[in-house]
């Protein structure tokens, strides 16, 4: 089932350095579970943040709003929210897109499941 979340997202046309795939659906809110080669480190979430923040700087400058992101280090990865309330709806696709575009570069990342754990 979840290959058929990954295409209704269009995760398979993205084209990324890493496997990521979809487990379910939370709402507006999409959570992010980074993992890396080793366990991850503080300079790890630090690298996920900076490519978060290049991402979002043209929009920013903008003032086109992409919702509400955040990243949290846990033991074994790197968390990432995303909270899509008040995001116009033709930017929701880019900035569920944008943060997967933007990990492509970082070193040592090798899986990224979006919405870990959720169902329906």
């Amino acid at each position: 089932m979840e290959y058929e979340f990954d295409d209704m997202l269009g995760l398979s046309s993205l084209g990324l350095d890493y496997e990521a795939y979809v487990e379910g659906f939370d709402g507006e809110c999409f959570h992010y579970s980074v993992y890396f080669e080793n366990d991850p480190t503080e300079e790890d979430e630090i690298k996920v943040s900076e490519a978060l923040s290049s991402f979002l700087e043209p929009y920013n400058e903008k003032d086109i709003y992409l919702g509400y992101i955040d990243t949290s280090l846990e033991d074994d990865k790197v968390n990432i929210e995303l909270d899509l309330g008040n995001v116009d709806p033709k930017y929701e696709d880019t900035a569920i897109h944008g943060i997967l575009n933007a990990l492509n570069g970082v070193s040592g990342l090798v899986k990224v499941i979006v919405n870990e754990g959720c169902d329906f």
